[in-house]
């Protein structure tokens, strides 16, 4: 990869809010999230936005597993994200314990 490239993925990560100290840590661990375009970063946290985590969350997954960049969002990542919406989150009791999940998480309980 040329600096440039490099450093457009790690001013996408800054831009983010991420510190250098943590964008540092994720690629000594990591090194094959530089091989991800910002294209890439970018189309995989919106997947996750759109499966309902937030943003500040998805760009920590980026961080700590990198290797979900690794596959094609098209064909493996959002058939896989939209399924799991139909399984888990569209039914009535699945909506009512996500947002009792969601309150006890938001109060620092372990679920």
């Amino acid at each position: 990869l040329s600096p440039a490239a490099v450093g457009s993925r790690v001013d996408w990560f800054l831009s983010h809010g991420v510190s250098r100290a943590k964008v540092a840590r994720t690629v000594t661990k990591h090194p094959q999230i530089l091989g991800s375009s910002v294209d890439k970063l970018r189309g995989t946290v919106g997947l996750l936005v759109s499966a309902g985590v937030s943003e500040d969350k998805a760009i920590q997954v980026l961080l700590d597993s990198p290797y979900v960049t690794g596959g094609s969002l098209d064909v493996t990542m959002l058939p896989a994200v939209q399924g799991l919406n139909r399984i888990l989150w569209n039914s009535k009791q699945a909506k009512q314990e996500r947002d009792k999940a969601a309150v006890l998480f938001d109060k620092g309980v372990v679920v």
